[in-house]
């Protein structure tokens, strides 16, 4: 068989009408008599490229070169590329040998030449033996190395094989896999492989490139990619299940993977869309505290978007806070959560009580404010607030301290305990201040610190520094 060298150049491509999303502006340089397979998982664009470079899928941007010959013009007859479906695309009424002389009767070759070359194939792909043969006859294998033979019979220019080991057991597989390397290193000729399977990709592969969404990932040598994943996976605590698929994975490792994936080709941006969302308290802590020291060990520029004001808090350099599609506030993490500018900002960012007062002194340094009950409290407050305003008391519960009412000395709201709840770590109580008005008080759980029980009078203390005034919409 002869071997004929060709360069192919995908620029730029996009495509439309097969499974979303399509390709998205793929430009890959396919080089003279190289082995070079797209690898990704299930609807990524893998069989998209196959089906453009046959002429079988419209493209709708982007060119297509062959040595520099455009293909766009070409319909898929005079493209001379072999292509070898994923399920083998056979005839059940056609033997063996007649899927493979066919495509070299329809170059209108000569009898003696067809049956010469057929011989040859058969002889090559181990099926001599069964040429008499129809598909139903045969097992998978054999069924897999017939639509090699057939695509391979007429000598194309280049060899496009779409999952070609495919379901395959382990033994057939690898078998298989070494005969497919042993055909390019014969007859050197230019083949586009695409894949799911790492194994495949890196036993056969010239140069691969890694496809998810329609887009290139990453392109390089298999030893180079395969060495920055081993480095990915061992920095995610994925080393030890590199080889597992995601059904066998529990969330946590998941969520590392589609991490691990995003990082491998090392993004100018990163994107994180919920990277925490519906992890065990225990592996959403862990989770977090490695994606902080992965920020400070890679200095990666990262958006991460969340609901979850404790990620948020942890993990960001800056925030901002989004309602109703409006950023309402911006700033480093602290401020944001310690000086909110209105109700919507203080419930993004974690439980809070909110009182409504009314302002009744004005202060150089801030209002005194006093609730529906009549208690007052100094407020550090910023923004325009006039004597008589109306607007919202924030009270964190965690900022919140509790005494005994007959022990309190600084400013606060007295009031009886009518529940508590004890989580380990802290302590939750909610206190009656009159008026219709429960506040809730977190208190660190820790040995020998102040219990209450429920009906204790005591005094939630405050300070200017941790109460803030906002806007109440509803009396603006």
């Amino acid at each position: 068989m002869s071997r004929p060298l060709v360069d192919i150049r995908l620029d730029g491509l996009c495509t439309r009408g097969g499974r979303p999303p399509g390709l998205d502006h793929v430009s890959v340089h396919v080089r003279y008599g190289e082995f070079f397979t797209f690898l990704g998982p299930p609807h990524s664009g893998k069989t998209d490229v196959l089906r453009a470079v046959a002429g079988f899928m419209p493209v709708t941007a982007g060119r297509i070169l062959v040595d520099g010959q455009d293909l766009g013009a070409l319909p898929p007859g005079r493209r001379s590329t072999g292509y070898v479906f994923q399920e083998g695309a056979l005839w059940a009424h056609m033997t063996v040998r007649g899927h493979v002389a066919f495509g070299l009767e329809q170059q209108g070759m000569a009898a003696a030449d067809v049956e010469r070359r057929v011989g040859l194939v058969l002889g090559r792909l181990g099926l001599a033996e069964c040429a008499d043969r129809r598909p139903p006859e045969l097992d998978l294998g054999q069924r897999r190395r017939l639509a090699l033979a057939r695509a391979l019979a007429v000598e194309p220019r280049v060899l496009l094989l779409d999952e070609p080991l495919a379901h395959l057991d382990p033994l057939a597989r690898k078998t298989l896999r070494i005969e497919l390397a042993k055909l390019h290193r014969d007859l050197a000729m230019t083949t586009i492989h695409v894949t799911r399977d790492a194994a495949d990709a890196l036993a056969l592969s010239d140069r691969l490139a890694v496809l998810h969404d329609g887009r290139v990932q990453q392109v390089g040598e298999p030893a180079d990619v395969y060495r920055r994943v081993g480095l990915v996976l061992g920095r995610l605590g994925l080393a030890e299940c590199a080889d597992r698929r995601p059904p066998e994975l529990d969330l946590g490792q998941r969520r590392r993977l589609a991490l691990a994936r995003a990082l491998a080709v090392e993004p100018r941006v990163l994107l994180l869309d919920e990277p925490l969302a519906h992890l065990d308290p225990l592996a959403r802590k862990t989770l977090r505290i490695e994606l902080a020291k992965l920020h400070r060990d890679l200095a990666m520029t990262t958006i991460h978007v969340t609901r979850d004001a404790a990620d948020a808090l942890a993990l960001s350099d800056r925030l901002a806070v989004l309602h109703d599609g409006r950023v309402q506030q911006v700033g480093e993490p602290a401020d944001v959560y310690q000086h909110p500018v209105s109700r919507a900002v203080a419930e993004a960012l974690g439980p809070a009580n909110f009182l409504p007062v009314r302002v009744v002194e004005v202060r150089d340094l801030g209002v005194v404010v006093e609730t529906d009950g009549g208690h007052q409290l100094p407020v550090a407050g910023l923004g325009n607030y006039g004597k008589g305003s109306r607007g919202l008391l924030v009270l964190r519960p965690e900022l919140l301290v509790l005494t005994e009412a007959a022990e309190a000395h600084s400013p606060g709201l007295p009031g009886s305990v009518t529940l508590r709840v004890f989580e380990g770590a802290r302590h939750l109580y909610e206190v009656d201040i009159g008026a219709g008005q429960l506040i809730r008080v977190e208190l660190p759980g820790s040995l020998g610190g102040r219990m209450f029980r429920i009906g204790d009078r005591v005094r939630i203390e405050t300070s200017s520094d941790t109460v803030v005034i906002v806007p109440d919409a509803q009396n603006r």
